[in-house]
């Protein structure tokens, strides 16, 4: 979707906002609803990309609630790093081959780029060389995050916007893309589902 349905979204909400007049509470609910749920599309429907930072400060929001939870479960840990040995390298060497052959295929996944960026950051015994390599890793990670966010939301029910579905398995399977979503429970018992 893009900022313009977002915009025209956003429209339709204000409009029946101001325009609709209900009479009984079941009206008033109703058009109550029809807004939230124009709303939520709205917000929806505007491009992730267009302001990455807005994804990422909800991702290391995350982060940084786990880094408290982490923090007041086990206090302050200041462990030795344990990195830079020989098989450390030679790990980040073969990760950073596989992840380069991978991506020559067009096969790379999340999870080689993940393991490259790790086994590079272990490979490293200087403290300053592997705080950027941690940081690195850790960007990674964010994006990765990111990215499922992104199939989540791409996985919701498109009729109702509803609840996340899970792809329909029993539809015949098509090679170049994942098998279409199905109707979430909301709309099972809806027309065409």
């Amino acid at each position: 979707m893009t900022e313009q349905t977002a915009r025209i979204l956003t429209e339709a909400a204000d409009s029946v906002e101001r325009n609709v007049r209900c009479q009984t509470h079941t009206e008033a609910n109703g058009k109550s609803n029809a807004v939230e749920h124009l709303r939520r599309l709205a917000a929806e429907a505007r491009p992730v990309t267009g302001n990455p930072s807005v994804v990422t400060d909800r991702v290391l929001s995350e982060v940084l609630a786990e880094r408290i939870r982490q923090d007041a479960r086990w206090g302050e840990q200041n462990h030795p790093d344990g990195t830079g040995s020989f098989d450390q390298k030679a790990a980040a060497v073969r990760a950073r081959a596989d992840c380069q052959l991978s991506a020559a295929d067009g096969k790379v996944t999340w999870a080689h780029i993940a393991r490259e960026e790790d086994c590079e950051a272990l490979a490293e015994s200087d403290p300053v060389r592997l705080r950027e390599e941690l940081i690195q890793a850790a960007a990674v990670k964010v994006a990765w995050i990111e990215a499922l966010d992104r199939r989540a939301l791409a996985a919701r029910c498109q009729r109702c916007y509803g609840q996340k579905v899970v792809p329909d398995l029993s539809a015949p399977p098509v090679p170049w893309c994942e098998p279409p979503p199905k109707p979430c429970p909301n709309c099972q018992g809806s027309e065409g589902g």
